[in-house]
C-alpha cells in the first residue's frame, strides 16, 4: 500500500468526475441502442409504460412473452402481461424516457439507452474512491478505476439495458460505506443506515443482491483481538448487532419481491435442473470464453494479490469475493437449469455484479505497478495482460451478440 502525501480532498472529488466523465465518454463511443435482447425490450416496455400509463404492463411486447391462455376472457380486452422483473431500474430509467420523448428528434430507446453508460461510468468512479478508502493513493485510484472500467465486461454492458450493472453499482457503493464506516472505528450512525439503503435498492433492482449479504457483512467485520474489551467495544458491538438486524430486514424483503416463491419454484423442479449445473460451473469458473476471468482477464491479478494480502494477513477482501463468486455461481447454476448462460448477453452476465470484489484484491499488485517499486517483468506481464483485456471488451462491443449465439453448438 502507497504512503505518498495525500491530495486535498478537493483535487480527489475533481479526479474522480475526470475519471467518470472519461469513462462515459469512452463508452459513448460503443454506444448503440440496439435492442438485443428479449429482457432488454421486456425491460424498455415496462420503462415506457411506467411513464405514459403508470403501470409495467407490457404494451408493445406482449408478443414475447404472452399470458397464458387461462387468463384470457372472451369478449373483454386482452390482458396484457406485468414485467417479471425488479422495479428500480425501470423507476430510475423512467426521467430518460421522458427527456426523450419531450426533445424532438430524440429516439426513444436511444435516450433509455443512455442509462447504463452513466451507471457504468459511475461505478469506475466508485471504484476509485473505494481504492482511497482502501488506504492507496490517487494515482493507484485512478489507475484502479481506468482498469476495471476498460478491462472488464462492465465496458460490453454498458451498451445494454441489463440489469446486472445497476446491483454492481449499488452492492459496491454498499461495500464502500461499510468499508468507510469500519474505517472511522463504527461511530457513525448514518454510515450504515446509508448501506443498508443500498442494500435495499440494490435488491429492488435485483433480487439475486440478496446472494451478496455473507459478504457484505464480512467486509464489515472489525479486527477482533481487544474489539469488545472496554465501553467503546460494547458500543461497537451493539452497532454491528444493529447491522445485523438490519440485514435480516432486508431478507424479508425479498419475500415482498417475490424471491421466496422463485426459491420455492427451484426446489421444485430441481431435478430437472441439476444436469445444467455442471456445465454452468464449468463455464463460470474454468471457461477460458465463458469464465469470469476468461472474459475479463485482469481479474487474475486478484491471484498474487491475495498471496500478497496474505502476507499482510488481511483476509476480508479475499474471503468477501469467494463467498459472493460462490454464491451467485451455485445459485444461478442450480436455478437457471438450461438458461444458465444468461440468455443473448455476453458472459457470464450473472456474475457482473460480484466483478468489483474481485478486483478489489487486485489492488495491491496495480499499487505496486503504479508506485514504480515493480520489476521489469511483472510490468511486461500484467501490461500483457492489460491489453488482452482490453481485446477482449473491444471484441465485446463490436461483435453482434446475436452472432455470438449462433455460433455456439
Amino acid at each position: 500500500m502507497s504512503h505518498s502525501p495525500r491530495l486535498s480532498n478537493h483535487l480527489r472529488g475533481s479526479l474522480r468526475v475526470v475519471l467518470v466523465l472519461c469513462l462515459a465518454s469512452i463508452y459513448m463511443l460503443s454506444y448503440s441502442a440496439r435492442i438485443g435482447s428479449n429482457d432488454e425490450l421486456l425491460l424498455l416496455d415496462a420503462t415506457a409504460s411506467l411513464v405514459r400509463f403508470g403501470d409495467f404492463l407490457q404494451d408493445v411486447s406482449a408478443g414475447v412473452r404472452p399470458p397464458i391462455p387461462q387468463t384470457i376472457i372472451p369478449g373483454q380486452f386482452y390482458p396484457l402481461p406485468i414485467v417479471d422483473a425488479e422495479p428500480l431500474q425501470m423507476l430510475l430509467a423512467a426521467p430518460l424516457y421522458w427527456l426523450a420523448d419531450q426533445l424532438p428528434g430524440v429516439g426513444l430507446v436511444h435516450g433509455v439507452y443512455l442509462f447504463n453508460v452513466l451507471v457504468s461510468a459511475l461505478a469506475g468512479g466508485l471504484l476509485y474512491s473505494y481504492t482511497l478508502v482502501l488506504g492507496y493513493n490517487a494515482r493507484t485510484a485512478v489507475a484502479a478505476g481506468l482498469l476495471f472500467g476498460l478491462g472488464t465486461i462492465l465496458w460490453p454492458y454498458s451498451k445494454t439495458f441489463f440489469q446486472e450493472p445497476l446491483t454492481l453499482l449499488l452492492l459496491l457503493w454498499t461495500g464502500l460505506l461499510l468499508e468507510r464506516w469500519r474505517s472511522k472505528g463504527y461511530h457513525s450512525l448514518w454510515l450504515p443506515l446509508w448501506a443498508f439503503l443500498g442494500l435495499i435498492a440494490a435488491i429492488l433492482s435485483k433480487g439475486a443482491a440478496v446472494l451478496a449479504l455473507p459478504a457484505l457483512l464480512v467486509i464489515v467485520l472489525p479486527a477482533w483481538p481487544g474489539f469488545a474489551s472496554h465501553e467503546t467495544g460494547r458500543r461497537r458491538v451493539l452497532l454491528l448487532l444493529a447491522l445485523g438486524l438490519g440485514m435480516l430486514l432486508a431478507l424479508l424483503l425479498v419475500d415482498v419481491l417475490g424471491v421466496i416463491g422463485r426459491i420455492e419454484r427451484l426446489t421444485g423442479t430441481l431435478g430437472q435442473r441439476q444436469p445444467f449445473a455442471l456445465t454452468a460451473l464449468h463455464s463460470y469458473f474454468l471457461s477460458v470464453g465463458g469464465s469470469f476471468w476468461g472474459t475479463s482477464p485482469l481479474l487474475l491479478l486478484a491471484l498474487p494479490g491475495i498471496v500478497w494480502l496474505h502476507r499482510l494477513r488481511r483476509y476480508r477482501y479475499p474471503v468477501a469475493a469467494l463467498l459472493m463468486l460462490l454464491a451467485f455461481a451455485l445459485v444461478y447454476a442450480l436455478r437457471q437449469g438450461p438458461d444458465w448462460f444468461g440468455g443473448l448477453s455476453w458472459p457470464p452476465r450473472f456474475l457482473l455484479p460480484v466483478l468489483p470484489f474481485v478486483f478489489l484484491c487486485a489492488l495491491p499488485v496495480i499499487d505496486h505497478i503504479v508506485q514504480r517499486r515493480a520489476s521489469g517483468w511483472l510490468v511486461a506481464a500484467c501490461a500483457a495482460l492489460a491489453l488482452y483485456s482490453l481485446w477482449w471488451q473491444l471484441t465485446g462491443i463490436s461483435l453482434w451478440w446475436a452472432d455470438y449465439a449462433n455460433a455456439l453448438p
